[in-house]
């Protein structure tokens, strides 16, 4: 991996569709969230769990999402449903936002509220446009 951005977005689908793909062996797709990369439902599951992921590399176009080498970060889905559920949400998504426009100048152009579009677009930190689709391939066997 040479910290270029497009390579890092090719490495970053490429991890998740293999990964996807041998947890479809073992595990159904967590039924709380939609297995279709465009539904604003949209996580990524492994082992029945779902999760958003992030992608950070030395390469991001966003400061915020730069790191050292590529890393790949899952955070439960679970963790964003009780903040909803014990309205916290609204007060991290102020913070996380105030820090990205402090530490990078702007705000992510794909930075959406949990829930309003499909969360792949964020999970690169790069600006997608409209007509992006998703190329993962959720392969689990419906339920």
């Amino acid at each position: 991996f040479d910290g270029n951005e497009d390579a890092f977005e090719s490495f970053f689908w490429q991890r998740l569709q293999s990964l996807s793909s041998m947890d479809a062996r073992n595990h159904e797709y967590d039924a709380r969230v939609s297995a279709q990369p465009d539904d604003p439902n949209f996580s990524f599951s492994l082992g029945k769990e779902a999760f958003f992921v992030i992608g950070m590399h030395a390469g991001s176009s966003r400061p915020s999402r730069r790191f050292s080498c590529p890393v790949l970060i899952f955070n439960p889905h679970e963790q964003f449903q009780q903040m909803k559920t014990t309205g916290q949400y609204d007060k991290m998504k102020a913070i996380v936002r105030k820090r990205d426009l402090t530490f990078s100048g702007s705000l992510n152009p794909m930075l959406d509220d949990f829930g309003k579009t499909s969360e792949a677009l964020q999970y690169t930190g790069k600006a997608y446009p409209g007509e992006w689709k998703c190329p993962l391939k959720i392969e689990h066997a419906s339920d």
